[in-house]
Order: structure tokens, then sequence, then C-alpha cells
């Protein structure tokens, strides 16, 4: 029992790194060039519904603040891998009883998290492959993901950590 799923946890992993590599690859290939308008805010809340058990699990507590009428000219695939690569890492990086703030404005969407200190320098952060070792479940594309994105869709992407805290802004 134990070696099947050892073997499924790895077939897991492989499909999530082929996932990400195709992801990647159809960015830099420039194949996602339909725009429409996209409700964030809708978009935002969904993806917080669907990853509501594994916010359950660690019991952490989410905040969300809408500033904006939620709408984006963008293109839907893109903005949904980021927005869902963002908040899925905000748990899956986080501690137990933790807590995340996402706030959404015309501008801009800001995530903020608890967790540990990164244990690699923060402007490696976006490369390919780079991820926490503590993260058994990440294969290390999440943000690679992201600032592809963010410089495909020419919106720009910060990092700060502040006190214990992990915030990821990206300006649309």
């Amino acid at each position: 029992m134990l070696h099947i799923q050892s073997i499924f946890s790895a077939v897991k992993r492989l499909t999530l790194l082929n996932k990400g590599l195709l992801l990647l690859s159809k960015i830099e290939n420039r194949q996602f060039t339909q725009k429409e308008n996209v409700n964030l805010e809708e978009l935002l809340q969904s993806i917080f519904n669907l990853l509501e058990e594994q916010i359950i699990d660690k019991n952490i507590s989410t905040e969300i603040e809408i500033k904006s009428n939620g709408m984006l000219f963008t293109n839907r695939v893109l903005i949904e891998g980021l927005l869902n690569n963002l908040v899925s890492n905000s748990i899956k990086h986080n501690v137990q009883n933790g807590k995340i703030t996402a706030e959404l404005t015309d501008k801009h969407f800001m995530i903020t998290n608890t967790g540990t200190s990164l244990n690699f320098p923060a402007d490696e952060m976006f490369e390919r492959f780079r991820k926490d070792s503590s993260v058994e479940n990440s294969v290390g594309l999440g943000l690679s993901i992201v600032k592809k994105i963010c410089d495909f869709l020419d919106y720009k992407i910060i990092y700060i950590h502040k006190e214990g805290l992990h915030t990821l802004v990206v300006n649309f």
C-alpha cells in the first residue's frame, strides 16, 4: 500500500510539472492573445471557494477586500492562472493558524500571508524550479508562471517581506 501511495504521489507531481511547463511554453509562444472583460471579484471568490478545504485544514483566517468594480480587460485563462497561483501559494506557504489578506482595486491585486522566512534570496523567487524545500507538494513553477503571465500581460509584480508577512502585489 505504501508503494502505491508513493507512486501515486510521484505521478501527481509529474502531472503538475508537465502542466506547468506546458503553460509556460504556451505563454512564451504568445498563444493567449484573446482578451475580454473578466470579473476579478467573482473569479477571486471562486478561487478562494475552491481552495476552502486547504484553508480550513490549516485553520487560516482570510480577509478579502474589494475596492473596485472588479472588471479587467484581459485574458481570462492567464488572469485565472495568475490569481490561482498566488492564492494557492499563500495557503501552501502559510503557517498553521495563519492569515491571508487579499485586496483588489482597479489598479492592483495584493495578497499577504503569514509564513516562515524564505530559505533563499528573494530575487530568486520567480525562477523556475525555485521552491521552499519544506513544502512537499510544490514543483517550483508557480511563481515562475505568475512572473511570465505578468510579463506577457504587461503587469508589474513586486514582493515584500516585512515583520513575518509575505506580500505580493500585481500592478495592472
